[in-house]
Formats: structure tokens, sequence, C-alpha cells
């Protein structure tokens, strides 16, 4: 499996919701997370799985990994991700947002 970005701008043009167009941003530049995110975007669209299936896969993941925090990063994490999926048709990112 490659698990290094691809980097072309169709790449780019295809991953709208994480703001790399908008921000004149190059994937080679962007943060290591908006890297893996395309990257992981990339793979589950190949897996050609409902889109169905992928969000319920996502949350298993987001589930654990809020498992692993310790309580406080586990709180920030939960409301900041129920702050971005409240605001139905948010431009929000994951990657606009202050970090803990």
């Amino acid at each position: 499996m490659n698990l290094k970005p691809d980097t072309n701008s169709a790449d780019i043009q295809s991953q709208p919701a994480l703001g790399l167009q908008e921000n004149g941003m190059q994937l080679d530049d962007a943060p290591e997370h908006v890297k893996l995110a395309v990257d992981m975007i990339h793979q589950m669209e190949n897996l050609a799985f409902p889109n169905e299936t992928i969000l319920e896969a996502c949350l298993l993941v987001i589930q654990d990994t809020l498992n692993k925090l310790e309580q406080e990063d586990r709180l920030f994490w939960r409301n900041r991700l129920s702050g971005l999926l409240s605001t139905p048709g948010s431009k929000k990112s994951f990657h606009q947002e202050a970090s803990p």
C-alpha cells in the first residue's frame, strides 16, 4: 500500500473540504494531518465502499482514538467534533481550528 500522498492538482481539487485550494496551498506544503487525510480519503475511495460504510468506519476510528486520549484532551476533541458536525453545511475544516 502506498502511504505517500499523491501531489497532483486533481487530488487537491478533489478535496475541497480540506481547504487546500482556497488557501492556495499545495499538498507538499500542507500540514501532516492534511496529507494523511488526503491519503486516507484516496484509500477509502479506491476500496469503493458505500459512503455510509466509510462513515461508520470513520466513527469507529474516531471513537478508538478518543479512548486513547487523556480525559482533558478527549473532552477537547469531542467538543471540537461536535461543533464541527453540528453546523449543517459548514465549510469549516479540522486544520483551520486550534489544537490543544
